[in-house]
C-alpha cells in the first residue's frame, strides 16, 4: 500500500513538471522578415494595392517570354527560397488545391500568386487545379501551369469534374475530388479569387510549429484597397457567422486584429489544414456551396485542435467571384445555415448569441475583445512599464516566458504598457505568441460607460513597483472585483537598500534579518528618524535614507493592496515573512515564488552543442547599463579584478574581457581599451547572445548589490558557459559554491578563482554540467508552470467566480453542449449585462403563461428584432429557463424540431406570422408570454391577487446599515441583491435586509427599528452597502380585488427526493376531519399541480412528482426544514417543490390575531397560524 502511494505521488510530481506546451517564439529571421514589410503598415497597404498589377505582369511574362521578368515575379532570375526553414529532406509537405468554375482571368492570377508563394519555401509542394465544368476556354490556365512548373519545379495537375460528373458539382465536392489525389502533410485550400503574398504560406506553415494543437490556420484577408475584410470569425448560437474586421467600426490596424489567436472558423478561401483532419472531405449536405468550411472548422475543434488566425500571413481576397448573384447567394447561405445549425445545435448552445442587443450597445473594442477571446478559458490583463524585449534584459526574458506559460494553460492575455511601438520587433514577438498588445491610452476598462458594466478581465497581473503604482487607483475603480497578482520582478526596496549601503562601503549581511541590516546601517551613521544626532550623519545621508523609507512604504502598500504577490527568490520570500511578523504586511497576503524562466526546448538544444573548451577564449560580462548594479559591477571588474589578473603570472595571453549591454554606458567606460595589458572589448547591444556565448570560455557576475535572480547567470549556464560570481550575484538561485558555480568575494580571490576555472578543463566541465542541471531543475518553464498553477489554485479557492469561469469554460470548449444554465464567461452570463441577469429562482420573476389562442403553426411576428434565436431546444423547460433568467425577455415561441424565438419587446396577437405551410413546417409550435414584462411594469415579485411583496431602497449611504445587532439572520457574501431578496421573500417574518456582495447580508424581522449605524467607515470597510425595506401593504379581502389565476410560486432548490413535512399539529390533533395535507392527488404533471394549488386560496405550496403523489399544503412552509421522501432506491428522484410566498406574507401580516381576511383560510387553519411553522 505504501509503495502504491509513493508511486502515485511520483506520478503527480512528474505531471506537475512535465514539459509545458507553450507557443514558440518567432526566430530572428522571422522578425527580420516582419521588418521588411511591417504588418498593417502603410508600406504594406501600398504593396496590397499594387499586388494584382504586379502578379498580372508576372503572369504575362510567363505566358509570352521564355524567361519571366524578375521584377514582376519578385525574384532575381531564379526562385529564391528560405533555405533555413528546410527540415523536410524532400518529403512532400504542402498540397495546394485551387478550384474554379470559369473566371479564367482571375484564376490565372490566383494560380500565379500561389506558385510564387510556394516557391519561397524550401519544402516540396504540389498544386492540384480543379476545373468544375468551366464553359470558358481554359487553354491559358493549362499553358500557365506548364510555365510555372518549368520555372519553379512545382508539379501542377489539372482535374476536370466533367470527366466524372455531367455538370458543376460545387465547391465542397470539387475539393473532395482533389483530396483523393493529394500526398502532402498539409492541405492548402484556395479560392480562385484570392491572391497570396510571397510569405503567406510560409507564415501559415510556421504556425503549426510555433503553436501547439493547431489543426488549421487562416490568414488575414484584405481587399484590393487594403481594407481589412476578415481577422478570424465567430459563429453564433443560430449558426450565423460574423467576420471580425473593420466592418465592426474599428480601424484596420487596431491591436485586436494584430495577434495570433484561436478563432471559431477559418474561411476556406485560404486555409492550411493538417491532412488527417480533412481526409473525409467536406460534408455533401452543403452542396453546391457555403458553410462547408464552417462545418469543417467545427469538426477540427471537435477533434481537439485549434483553428488559428495568423495576422502575419496576408491574402488579397477579391470576393464573390463564384456566385455574384446576391439573391441566389443569400438563398444558399440561408439554407445551409439552417442545415449547419441543425447538425451542430448541441455545440452551438455554448456559443454567443447573435441577437442579444448588448453586442451593439457596448463600446466597439470591448465587444470585439469578447468575441476574439471566446475560445480562451479566462482573460488576463498584464500591466508592465514597457514592452519586454527578449534580447534586452533578464526581466524581459522572464516576463515573456511567464506570459507563454499563461497562454499554455488557455488564458487570453492582453498586455498593456506605458508606450507601445506596434511596429517594433518586441511587439511582433508578443503578437506572434498570441498576446493582445495595447498602449496605455488605448485601454478601455469601461469606466466611461453611463452604466458601469463588469470588468472584461478575470485576473490582473501587474509587473514591477512603478507600473503598479501608476495603475493601482484606476484598477480599484474599474475592476474592483478582479484579483490582482503583483509581480515584483525583484524587491525594489531590498536592492535600493543594498545600493544605499554599498555607496558607503557597508556590506549587506545575508545571515541576519532584513530589519537588523537596517538597524546596523542607522547605527553606523547615527541616523535617527527625525534627523541627525551628530555630524557623522550628513544631511545627504539622512535625505537618501528617508527617501528609501518612502519607497519601502510605497512598495509595502502596493503588496497589501494586491490579492497575491509574486517574488523571484526564496530570500525574498523570507523577507516577506519578516515584514508580516512586523505587521507591515497583512497576515493573509498570499506570496508565491516564481523565479527566472527559460524554455524547456531551448535548454536542451543549447546545451547539446559541443563544448569546445580549447577553442573558446575570453570572459564575458552581460548587463544593461541602465541598471545601477551592473555599472557598479563593471567598476569592480575594471578597478579591482582585472588589475589582480594582470599581476597574476598564470594569466594567459589570450585572455580578453567582453562587456555586452544595452543602453548608454558611463563616459568613463568609453575610454577603456585594456587594463594591465588585458584587452577590454565594449560590444554595446547584441541582438543574439548565442553568437558570443558560443565562443567565450567563462562568464563573470561580480555584483556587489542588487536583488532578485540574475538572468545573466542563467543565460551563461544554459549555453554551457560556467560562471564566476560573488555571493550576492547567486542569491536565491539554489547554487552551491564549487559545485555548480565558482564563488569569490573580493578582487584578489575573484581573479584567482577565475583563472582556476579558465585554465582547468576538468573543473570547467564539472561546473558547466552541474550548472545546467540546476537551471533545468529550478528555472524551466515546467517549474514556472508549477508555480503558476499554485497561484491560480489560490485564486480559484478564494475567488469562487473564477472557479465557475474555469469550469464553465472547460464545459463550453468541449463542444458537447450543456451551457444553457452557465452564468459566467459562457452562455447567457457572457453576453447579457449583469444588471439584466436574474439570479433569483425562476418562479419569482417568471409568471409566464402559455398563449393557447395561437394556432400551432403560427408564432409571434418573426420580422421583429429578436432577443435570441436557438435551434432545436430539446425541451420547453430549457426555453423557459433562458427567458426567465433575462429581464429583457418578454416571451418565446418554441418548437422541438425548429428554431426557438425569444422576444424582447411588446408582442401581441395582432402581430402573428405563419411559420410556413403546415406541410413544410409541421405544427407543434407553442408560445409563452409575460404580460407584466410586456407592459414594461416595474420588475417586482408579482402578487397572487391579494398582496404585493415589494422592496424599496431605503439607504443610499453605501457604508451605513440597519443596526446589525437587531438582525435575526445573516448570510455571508450573497452575490447579488436578488439573492438576498429571495431569502427575505421566503422568510415570512423578514421585513428588511442590508446587502453587500463582499460582506454579510443582515436580515431583520417586523420588530426592527429604523436606526442606521456605520458599518465601519468608507476607508476601512469598502463601500457598497444597500438596504431594502419591504413595502407595507394592506391585506385585502376576498371581494376587494378579483382573483388572478397565475399566483407566484418560488421553486425550492433542494435534492429531488425531498418534500415538505406534514402539518404535524393537525395530524396529531385527533380530529379525523383535519388532514396532514391540504390535498393529495395521484400522478399530476407540473402544470396540473400548479393549477390545482393556484385555484385553492388555502394552498401555501406543493410538492409534485409525475409518477407519485402531489402534496398540497396549507400550513407555513420552510425550505430549510424538508424531509426525505423515502430512500432513493424506493422513491426515484424527481420531486419539485414550490412555495407561494405572497400568501405566507399575508399570514404574517395578520399576526396572532387569527382574524385573516381570507375567509377560506379562517376555516382551514386552526389557532395561531405561526405555531404551524416547522422548526
Amino acid at each position: 500500500m505504501l509503495l502504491w502511494l509513493m508511486m502515485c505521488l511520483l506520478m503527480i510530481s512528474k505531471a506537475k513538471h512535465q514539459r509545458v506546451r507553450a507557443p514558440r517564439m518567432a526566430t530572428q529571421m522571422q522578425l527580420e522578415e516582419f521588418a521588411k514589410m511591417p504588418p498593417f503598415s502603410s508600406e504594406e497597404g501600398k504593396w496590397i494595392q499594387g499586388a494584382e498589377r504586379r502578379i498580372r505582369g508576372c503572369r504575362d511574362s510567363l505566358l509570352h517570354f521564355d524567361m519571366p521578368v524578375p521584377e514582376a515575379c519578385l525574384f532575381d532570375g531564379q526562385i529564391e527560397r528560405f533555405k533555413s526553414y528546410n527540415d523536410t529532406n524532400g518529403v512532400l509537405t504542402v498540397s495546394a488545391i485551387l478550384t474554379f468554375s470559369n473566371s479564367v482571368e482571375m484564376t490565372s492570377l490566383s494560380l500565379t500568386g500561389l506558385v510564387l508563394a510556394l516557391s519561397k519555401l524550401s519544402h516540396k509542394a504540389e498544386v492540384i487545379l480543379v476545373d468544375d465544368s468551366s464553359t470558358e476556354s481554359t487553354i491559358m490556365i493549362k499553358r500557365l501551369g506548364q510555365r510555372l512548373t518549368r520555372f519553379s519545379g512545382i508539379e501542377i495537375r489539372i482535374v476536370r469534374t466533367t470527366q466524372t460528373f455531367s455538370g458543376p458539382i460545387g465547391y465542397g465536392m470539387a475539393n473532395n475530388l482533389a483530396l483523393k489525389q493529394t500526398n502532402g502533410k498539409y492541405i492548402l485550400l484556395l479560392n480562385n479569387d484570392v491572391i497570396l503574398f510571397k510569405t503567406t504560406i510560409l507564415y501559415l506553415l510556421l504556425s503549426f510549429k510555433s503553436h501547439p494543437d493547431v489543426g488549421a490556420v487562416v490568414p488575414r484577408f484584405v481587399g484590393s484597397e487594403g481594407k481589412l475584410q476578415e481577422a478570424g470569425s465567430v459563429i453564433f448560437t443560430d449558426g450565423r457567422a460574423m467576420q471580425l474586421g473593420s466592418s465592426l467600426g474599428l480601424d484596420d490596424d487596431d491591436p485586436i486584429f494584430r495577434y495570433v489567436r484561436s478563432t471559431d472558423y477559418g474561411s476556406a478561401a485560404c486555409l492550411l489544414i493538417r491532412r488527417e483532419l480533412i481526409l473525409g472531405g467536406f460534408d455533401s449536405i452543403y452542396r453546391p456551396a457555403y458553410y462547408e468550411d464552417t462545418d469543417l472548422s467545427m469538426s477540427i475543434r471537435r477533434s481537439g485542435f485549434h483553428v488559428l488566425y495568423q495576422p502575419f500571413a496576408v491574402a488579397l481576397h477579391k470576393g464573390s467571384m463564384t456566385y455574384n448573384n446576391a439573391t441566389f447567394k443569400s438563398g444558399l447561405m440561408s439554407k445551409n445555415q439552417n442545415l449547419f445549425a441543425r447538425k451542430w445545435w448541441q455545440t452551438l448552445e455554448c456559443h454567443y448569441s447573435h441577437w442579444v442587443t448588448n453586442w451593439t450597445n457596448r463600446p466597439g473594442i470591448r465587444r470585439v475583445l469578447q468575441l476574439a477571446s471566446r475560445l480562451s478559458l479566462f482573460r488576463i490583463i498584464f500591466f508592465e512599464w514597457s514592452v519586454p524585449c527578449f534580447d534586452r534584459d533578464s526581466g524581459s526574458v522572464r516576463t515573456i516566458n511567464l506570459i507563454r506559460v499563461l497562454l499554455s494553460i488557455g488564458a487570453h492575455v492582453t498586455f498593456v504598457a506605458n508606450d507601445v511601438d506596434y511596429d517594433s520587433p518586441c511587439v511582433y514577438q508578443l503578437n506572434w505568441l498570441g498576446v493582445h498588445v495595447i498602449k496605455q491610452k488605448a485601454l478601455d476598462l469601461g469606466w466611461g460607460d453611463d452604466v458601469k458594466s463588469s470588468c472584461d478581465y478575470d485576473i490582473i497581473f501587474v509587473s514591477r513597483r512603478d507600473s503598479f503604482a501608476m495603475w493601482q487607483r484606476l484598477l480599484e475603480i474599474a475592476c474592483p472585483e478582479v484579483p490582482v497578482a503583483f509581480d515584483t520582478v525583484d524587491l525594489h526596496f531590498l536592492r535600493e537598500l543594498r545600493e544605499l549601503m554599498a555607496a558607503k562601503g557597508v556590506s549587506y549581511q545575508n545571515d541576519i534579518k532584513f530589519s537588523q541590516n537596517i538597524y546596523h546601517y542607522k547605527q553606523r551613521f547615527q541616523i535617527i528618524d527625525r534627523g541627525m544626532e551628530d555630524a557623522s550623519a550628513t544631511e545627504n545621508q539622512v535625505a537618501r535614507y528617508r527617501n528609501w523609507l518612502i519607497k519601502l512604504s510605497d512598495e509595502v502598500k502596493l503588496m497589501n493592496s494586491s490579492t497575491a504577490t509574486i517574488v523571484v527568490s526564496p530570500v525574498e520570500v523570507k523577507i516577506i515573512r519578516e515584514l508580516k511578523a512586523m505587521r507591515q504586511l497583512r497576515p493573509d497576503l498570499a506570496v508565491f515564488h516564481i523565479s527566472n524562466i527559460h524554455d524547456d526546448e531551448t535548454l536542451g538544444s543549447l546545451y547539446s552543442k559541443p563544448s569546445n573548451f580549447a577553442q573558446r577564449k575570453g570572459c564575458l560580462f552581460v548587463g544593461n547599463w541602465a541598471h545601477p548594479p551592473n555599472v557598479d559591477a563593471v567598476q569592480f571588474l575594471i578597478h579591482e579584478i582585472l588589475p589582480n589578473l594582470a599581476k597574476n603570472p598564470r594569466t594567459p595571453s589570450d585572455l580578453v574581457l567582453h562587456i555586452v549591454g544595452a543602453g548608454d554606458p558611463p563616459m568613463w567606460v568609453n575610454d577603456i581599451r585594456d587594463v594591465g595589458g588585458i584587452p577590454v572589448v565594449m560590444h554595446g547591444f547584441i541582438k543574439d547572445l548565442d553568437s558570443i556565448l558560443a565562443h567565450v570560455r567563462v562568464a563573470v557576475a561580480p555584483l556587489r548589490y542588487g536583488a532578485g535572480v540574475k538572468g545573466k547567470i542563467n543565460s551563461a549556464m544554459i549555453h554551457g558557459v560556467p560562471v564566476v560570481a560573488t555571493p550576492m550575484a547567486i542569491e536565491g538561485m539554489f547554487l552551491t559554491a564549487n559545485e555548480d558555480v565558482v564563488v569569490a568575494e573580493n578582487g584578489l580571490s575573484f581573479a584567482s578563482r577565475l583563472l582556476d576555472l579558465y585554465l582547468n578543463y576538468d573543473l570547467w566541465n564539472e561546473i558547466r554540467t552541474a550548472a545546467f542541471v540546476n537551471v533545468r531543475k529550478h528555472f524551466s518553464t515546467s517549474t514556472a508552470k508549477h508555480g503558476v498553477d499554485k497561484l491560480l489554485d489560490f485564486f480559484f479557492t478564494t475567488q469562487p467566480h473564477l472557479q465557475r469561469i474555469s469550469e464553465d469554460g472547460n464545459r463550453a470548449l468541449q463542444g458537447t453542449g450543456g451551457c444553457d444554465r452557465i452564468q459566467s464567461k459562457y452562455g447567457i452570463g457572457a453576453i447579457v449585462p449583469s444588471d439584466r441577469i436574474m439570479t433569483m429562482n425562476q418562479g419569482v420573476h417568471g409568471n409566464f403563461e402559455q398563449d393557447t389562442m395561437i394556432p400551432r403553426n403560427y408564432i409571434f411576428d418573426a420580422n421583429m428584432n429578436f432577443l435570441d434565436i436557438v435551434w432545436a431546444m430539446s425541451s420547453v423547460d430549457k426555453a423557459k429557463s433562458r427567458c426567465e433568467s433575462d429581464k429583457a425577455c418578454t416571451g418565446w415561441c418554441w418548437h422541438p424540431g425548429d428554431w426557438t424565438f425569444f422576444y424582447y419587446n411588446a408582442i401581441s396577437h395582432e402581430k402573428l406570422q405563419k411559420r410556413g405551410n403546415i406541410g413544410e413546417f409541421p405544427p407543434g409550435w407553442a408560445c409563452w408570454l409575460n404580460r407584466n414584462r410586456i407592459r414594461n411594469a416595474p420588475l417586482i415579485i408579482q402578487d397572487d391577487g391579494y398582496s404585493d411583496v415589494r422592496f424599496d431602497i431605503v439607504s443610499h449611504n453605501s457604508y451605513r446599515v440597519y443596526k446589525p445587532k437587531a438582525s435575526t439572520m445573516l448570510e455571508w457574501r450573497l452575490l447579488t441583491s436578488d439573492d438576498a431578496q429571495r431569502r427575505c421573500v421566503l422568510n415570512y417574518d423578514c421585513a428588511a435586509y442590508c446587502h453587500h456582495p463582499e460582506d454579510w447580508t443582515f436580515f431583520y424581522d417586523i420588530s426592527f427599528a429604523d436606526i442606521f449605524l456605520e458599518r465601519g467607515n468608507s476607508v476601512y470597510n469598502a463601500p457598497g452597502w444597500t438596504c431594502y425595506k419591504r413595502i407595507p401593504h394592506e391585506v385585502a379581502t376576498l371581494n376587494a380585488r378579483p382573483l388572478l389565476v397565475n399566483p407566484v410560486f418560488v421553486h425550492v432548490q433542494r435534492p429531488s427526493n425531498f418534500v415538505f413535512g406534514r402539518n404535524e399539529k393537525a395530524a396529531s390533533s385527533g380530529n379525523n376531519n383535519v388532514k396532514p395535507y391540504l390535498k393529495e392527488a395521484w400522478r399530476l404533471n407540473e402544470k396540473q399541480a400548479r393549477a390545482l394549488c393556484a385555484k385553492d386560496r388555502k394552498c401555501t405550496g406543493y410538492c409534485n412528482h409525475p409518477d407519485d403523489f402531489t402534496f398540497l399544503y396549507e400550513h407555513i412552509l420552510d425550505e430549510h426544514h424538508m424531509q426525505q421522501r423515502g430512500e432513493l432506491n424506493q422513491y426515484p428522484p424527481g420531486w419539485t417543490c414550490y412555495i407561494r410566498p405572497n400568501l405566507l406574507a399575508s399570514i404574517r401580516k395578520a399576526g396572532s390575531n387569527m382574524q385573516l381576511a381570507y375567509a377560506q383560510l379562517q376555516s382551514g387553519i386552526q389557532g395561531d397560524p405561526l405555531n404551524g411553522r416547522l422548526n
